[in-house]
């Protein structure tokens, strides 16, 4: 259970430490760099063991050691963008430690001082949402998610905000509320998807909405959304991806080789100096296709 939570925060970090930057003075960089150095090692640390009792050594040796380093960067550039960052990451090691509610004023402290950084906001934001659904306070949690889609819905992990709310249903064979938050949130990856089709996000947002159809089991559903709204007509980076996935669903859902195979050759065809098809056209060929 540990090491799965461990994963999670590892992941949420590394998509808010994305559009980072680089900012402030030399020193400010190194100190940051050398704390968040340690904290990725900390995490792959644990990550790497098997057993419950490495893990309890290994944070009980090097934890407190982190968390100095990063409020050091902290307390010493506070109005430096990676100041938030520091505080996210001390914020993590706190669970990592059990410390939950020491891990809340740190997300609660980014989410009030430092609103301005979207992507620290929203990862903060959905770390603390955790924290209540750990605790059994699924309305706290719900709330916080909302908050995220409304505050910040368009960072990288903002999007997930709407998936995680049906998905909690989901698990708790809540079917009718399930159902409706599903639609929820098919409608905003969809809208999103229609408004802003040649925005980096909308690959992001298609992803989450991919996965709205996986949890249904929807593959029908899902081939033709991407094909009528996404790939028909389309000369866009987004109609490539779309058509990666429908080719997927047919050949791992449907077991289609055939079919997956046309549409992988349409988007070789389509797109042929693009990266993304280069395994493609490399499994085809390996295929005589």
């Amino acid at each position: 259970m540990r090491i799965k939570k461990v994963i999670l925060l590892f992941l949420i970090i590394c998509f808010a430490a994305v559009n980072a930057g680089c900012y402030g003075t030399y020193e400010a960089e190194r100190q940051y760099w050398l704390a968040s150095r340690e904290y990725t090692r900390l995490v792959k640390s644990i990550n790497n063991s098997s057993s419950s009792d490495e893990i309890n050594n290994i944070v009980n040796e090097r934890a407190a050691d982190v968390v100095v380093r990063l409020r050091r960067v902290e307390l010493n550039y506070p109005l430096w963008p990676m100041a938030a960052q520091a505080k996210l990451l001390i914020a993590n090691v706190y669970i990592l430690q059990g410390l939950n509610e020491r891990a809340q004023i740190e997300y609660e402290s980014i989410i009030k001082d430092y609103s301005y950084y979207e992507e620290q906001c929203a990862s903060a934001m959905i770390a603390l949402a955790s924290i209540y659904k750990e605790r059994g306070d699924w309305k706290s949690a719900e709330e916080v998610y909302d908050r995220v889609t409304d505050e910040y819905f368009d960072t990288q992990i903002g999007f997930q905000a709407p998936l995680l709310i049906a998905r909690y249903y989901k698990s708790r064979a809540m079917n009718i509320e399930a159902d409706k938050a599903y639609q929820k949130a098919m409608n905003l990856y969809k809208e999103y998807i229609s408004n802003n089709p040649d925005v980096p996000q909308a690959s992001i947002t298609l992803e989450q909405l991919v996965n709205c159809y996986s949890d249904q089991g929807q593959w029908f559903e899902a081939i033709n959304y991407l094909q009528d709204d996404i790939i028909k007509d389309s000369d866009s980076p987004l109609a490539l991806q779309a058509m990666l996935i429908t080719g997927t669903i047919y050949e791992v859902q449907f077991n289609s080789r055939d079919k997956a195979f046309e549409i992988y050759r349409q988007a070789v065809e389509k797109f042929p100096e693009d990266p993304m098809v280069g395994k493609i056209r490399d499994r085809l060929e390996l295929y005589g296709e």
